[in-house]
């Protein structure tokens, strides 16, 4: 969806995507608009992923390193970090994490 810039934020889109993989989209959206504990679930899991640190979908997290977007670059990186050949020192990721955020989210 993200790859093809659809709007996840239209049921119908969601809805059309469920359907593409096989699985009864409006069934799915009306769940998920109308079921509490779906709702309770996400608004856990979007506190936790802000707590983590995440600030945009997708995310990737690999060993507490967040990797951003969906692009075949994305993807090379996470693929060179899971297999050991980061390129960023690790020395120096470590000091770049601890550099505070220069913005925040107001809650």
């Amino acid at each position: 969806a993200w790859q093809n810039g659809r709007d996840i934020s239209n049921a119908d889109v969601v809805s059309e995507i469920a359907s593409s993989v096989g699985l009864d989209g409006k069934e799915c959206v009306n769940a998920a608009m109308n079921d509490q504990v779906l709702k309770d679930r996400l608004r856990i899991q979007t506190e936790e992923a802000i707590a983590a640190g995440v600030f945009g979908v997708p995310t990737t997290t690999v060993d507490g390193e967040h990797f951003w977007g969906s692009e075949a670059d994305t993807m090379s990186h996470i693929e060179a970090k899971i297999l050991g050949k980061d390129p960023i020192d690790s020395a120096v990721f470590a000091r770049w994490s601890t550099i505070a955020a220069s913005a925040g989210r107001k809650r």
